[in-house]
């Protein structure tokens, strides 16, 4: 005894397909399930203020990359030698090396000001710099620019901490090699 069937169509792109009688297809292909799925998906996923933060944080790894403290030497050393003069800072006096715990990196002076810049390869630092560097930026008068750039050395981003973290570099540019 053969199996009567059919034909339905699919709920989220609305091609017809055809169906055993006893079955409760709703998608075409699997493709269309999962984007369904993700639908009712969206309405239970959790709106908890710690696991939003841990969502961001794994996709912001994700698309910037993770650091440690190698890399991060290897980025500042990339900075001095290359990044800061052709972005035109002069006098560049690398502070890191003398002393380990300045909230800061370099000083140098672009265009007649001298400024303090620290030069990180955590985007994490994007809203939330050192208290302590702005304090001191503060009370040394100084603008404090932050240079973010990606672990693998291939892109960079420059904001200045004042006014709100001014982006001074909007996108990610490529580093010079």
């Amino acid at each position: 005894m053969s199996q009567q069937g059919r034909t339905v169509f699919c709920k989220i792109c609305g091609k017809p397909f055809y169906v055993l009688h006893g079955y409760r297809y709703r998608y075409c292909s699997d493709a269309c399930r999962l984007k369904g799925k993700a639908i009712i998906h969206r309405g239970y996923v959790s709106k908890n203020k710690k696991h939003l933060n841990e969502y961001a944080k794994q996709r912001r790894e994700g698309i910037w990359g993770t650091s440690n403290r190698e890399i991060g030497k290897s980025a500042e050393l990339h900075a001095l030698n290359k990044l800061l003069p052709l972005l035109g800072f002069t006098e560049i006096y690398h502070v890191s090396p003398i002393r380990r715990f300045v909230p800061f990196d370099f000083v140098a002076t672009l265009r007649g000001v001298r400024v303090l810049i620290d030069v990180t390869t955590t985007i994490s630092k994007g809203g939330s710099w050192n208290r302590t560097a702005l304090l001191l930026a503060r009370a040394l008068g100084m603008p404090l620019i932050i240079v973010f750039i990606k672990p693998d050395l291939s892109g960079y981003m420059m904001r200045d901490a004042f006014d709100g973290g001014t982006v001074l570099v909007n996108q990610v540019k490529p580093l010079p090699k």
